[in-house]
């Protein structure tokens, strides 16, 4: 069931994708078109992508690899959003349980970030072998997962749609602390999967 038919909501006017609940999306967040994006919520997002991704590089040329590994393992597949192959176990694990950990190898053991010319995600990603545009996709919404739900909350509001407090069980990625948090926030249920949805 498409989100829109469950809410009685006129696709075409929705500013987010009208995702269908009841299976995975094959919807991939790309950075480029966040990066080029010009509202507000496109520079947000960008810039608490460039500064996370900063914060690795920062530790990498400190060694500091024991903290570095500690930010990335929390990296997860967020369900919530129903994008990717979230629904999907047989596409394997999660970028921080696979992708995270080839980067921080990568990053400890590479040159070009100890003379600073690694500098921004593009050039991260293009270190990591293999790395597809699901785990992409994950890395990127794990860093934004806030805004994400931001997000949600005002469309929910502007569309009159019901939200219930939700305890998120994967911890989220604060930028103006810069550590992961554990949060309660309002959001709309999927009653049969008993679980939120994040736009």
């Amino acid at each position: 069931m498409k989100i829109s038919r469950k809410y009685q909501l006129p696709a075409q006017k929705l500013d987010f994708v009208n995702i269908n609940l009841a299976k995975d999306n094959k919807i991939f967040i790309d950075p480029v078109k966040i990066k080029n994006g010009t509202s507000e919520i496109h520079k947000t997002c960008y810039k608490k992508i460039d500064s996370f991704i900063q914060i690795l590089l920062e530790l990498s040329r400190k060694r500091e690899y024991k903290k570095l590994l500690e930010i990335i393992d929390n990296f997860h597949e967020r369900n919530e959003t129903r994008l990717g192959y979230s629904l999907e176990s047989t596409y394997g694990k999660s970028f921080g349980e696979n992708g995270g950990r080839d980067l921080v190898k990568l990053l400890a053991k590479n040159e070009m970030v100890s003379n600073g010319e690694v500098e921004d995600i593009f050039d991260c990603l293009i270190m990591v072998p293999n790395i597809g545009e699901d785990k992409v996709s994950d890395l990127i919404t794990t860093i934004i997962f806030l805004d994400l739900i931001k997000y949600t909350q005002e469309q929910c509001n502007l569309w009159k749609i019901e939200m219930k407090n939700v305890s998120i069980s994967k911890l989220c990625w604060n930028a103006d602390n810069e550590t992961w948090i554990k949060v309660k926030k309002q959001l709309p249920i999927d009653e049969r999967k008993t679980s939120s949805i994040c736009s």
